[in-house]
């Protein structure tokens, strides 16, 4: 299973809670916004979404075809 990590910058403030939760290094603060730049690593474990206090961040699964 493949996994998606979507951050709604409208609502996110860019205090990097979301960069510190993650223990595989998907997500990186670039310009005081988190990024996924490793997202092969996400094992939806959806800490990064436990740590926004205000709901910025959530984790997408998605089926792999074929």
């Amino acid at each position: 299973m493949l996994y998606r990590v979507v951050i709604d910058f409208e609502l996110c403030k860019g205090c990097g809670n979301c960069v510190k939760a993650c223990s595989m290094g998907v997500l990186e603060m670039i310009d005081d916004a988190p990024y996924p730049v490793n997202l092969e690593s996400c094992h939806g474990c959806e800490d990064c979404v436990k740590s926004c206090e205000i709901g910025a961040i959530k984790v997408e699964y998605i089926l792999k075809k074929g």
